[in-house]
C-alpha cells in the first residue's frame, strides 16, 4: 500500500529508517521488504532494503510464494558467516610514482580517501556467497616490479566470533606488448556485463517512470543482445542475466504491464544483482544463480509445510 499517514514523501521515510538502523556503537540492523500483489509501493520498498547493509527486496506477487518468499529470506539471515566487511584497495607507493592511480570503484558503498586509497563496505555475507569489486585503474607508464594495486578485508567472523584482517594481496596487471589486446578475463567480462545491467535497468527505469516505455525497452535491449551474443550460454549468471532482462523488457510492454508486474520485477533483479543475492521466492523462479544452499533448504521446507497445511 501506500503511506496514508505521518511521514509520507519517500525521501523522508528512507531517511528516517536509515536514522532508526544505522548506529556506529551497534551491530548493523538488515530491513528485509515484502511487496505484496500489485498495489504496493516497490519502489519505496527497494530504496528502504538499499540503506540498510543486506537488506533485501521481494516481490511476492501471490499469496502461495509468501511462504517460500520468507523461507528464501530466513534461510539467508540464520547462515551469515561474517559481518561488516570492508574491503580496502590501495596503490603502492612506488607505482604511483610510475603513474598509477585508481580512476573508480565500480560499487555503490566506495569511500574515496584520494587517488590511490579506497574503502568499499562490502556488508554480510551468508554461507555460500561471493562478492565481485570491479575498478578501473590507470596502468603503469614503465615496466613495474611492484603491485599495480594491493587489496586486503576485514570483517567480523560470525563462526569464531572475532574480527578478521587479511593478508594484503598484491595486484599485478601484465601489458601485452606491441599492439596487441589481452585476452579478457570471462569471470570479469561477466561482472561487467552484471553491472552493466544495473545500470540500463536503472536507466529504464527512469525513462518508464515517465512513461517512455519504447526508449526504456531498448535500453534493456542493449545488454540483452550482449548476454544473448556470449560465447559461455551456459554459464549460471549468464542464464540469470538473460532471463532477468527478458522479464525486464516483457514488463515495458506497456503501462499495465509495467504497474501490474514489471516495476516490481526489474527493482527486485536490479537489487538482487547489485549485492549479489537472491531475493525471489522460490515458486516463482527455481533457478536463481545466487541462490545457496541454506536459502533453497529454507524455502522449500516453508513451501513444503503450507502445501502439507493446505491439504491436511
Amino acid at each position: 500500500g501506500e503511506a496514508n499517514a505521518g511521514i509520507r514523501k519517500p525521501d523522508d521515510m528512507c531517511e528516517l529508517a536509515k536514522n532508526c538502523l544505522t548506529n556506529p556503537d551497534q551491530p548493523p540492523i538488515s530491513m528485509h521488504c515484502f511487496g505484496y500483489g500489485e498495489s504496493h509501493n516497490d519502489d519505496l520498498l527497494r530504496k528502504i532494503a538499499s540503506i540498510t547493509a543486506g537488506g533485501s527486496y521481494y516481490f511476492v506477487q501471490n499469496d502461495s510464494s509468501v511462504s517460500s518468499a520468507f523461507g528464501d529470506a530466513l534461510g539467508g539471515i540464520l547462515s551469515v558467516v561474517a559481518q561488516n566487511a570492508v574491503l580496502n584497495i590501495q596503490v603502492p607507493e612506488a607505482s604511483r610514482e610510475a603513474g598509477v592511480k585508481i580512476l573508480d570503484i565500480y560499487h555503490d558503498n566506495k569511500i574515496r580517501l584520494d587517488d590511490w586509497n579506497f574503502k568499499v563496505s562490502i556488508g554480510d555475507f551468508y554461507a555460500e556467497e561471493n562478492r565481485d569489486i570491479l575498478f578501473q585503474i590507470t596502468l603503469s607508464n614503465s615496466d613495474l616490479t611492484t603491485p599495480h594495486i594491493n587489496v586486503s578485508v576485514s570483517y567480523t567472523d560470525t563462526i569464531e566470533k572475532m574480527l578478521v584482517t587479511s593478508t594484503v594481496e598484491p595486484c599485478h596487471i601484465s601489458r601485452p606488448e606491441g599492439n596487441t589486446l589481452s585476452t579478457p578475463s570471462e569471470h570479469v567480462e561477466i561482472q561487467w556485463l552484471r553491472i552493466h545491467t544495473v545500470q540500463e535497468m536503472t536507466r529504464a527505469k527512469d525513462m518508464a517512470s515517465k512513461g517512455q516505455f519504447k526508449e526504456a525497452r531498448s535500453l534493456i535491449e542493449n545488454p540483452l543482445g550482449l548476454v544473448q551474443k556470449h560465447d559461455n550460454v551456459d554459464h549460471p549468471m549468464i542464464r540469470q542475466l538473460k532471463m532477468d532482462l527478458q522479464e525486464a523488457k516483457n514488463g515495458l510492454k506497456s503501462s499495465s504491464h509495467y504497474t501490474q508486474r514489471g516495476s516490481a520485477s526489474i527493482n527486485t533483479s536490479m537489487l538482487s544483482h547489485k549485492v549479489q543475492r537472491c531475493s525471489r521466492p522460490m515458486d516463482q523462479r527455481s533457478f536463481d544463480a545466487y541462490r545457496g544452499k541454506k536459502k533453497s533448504a529454507m524455502g522449500l521446507k516453508f513451501m513444503n509445510f503450507t502445501s502439507s497445511r493446505k491439504t491436511g
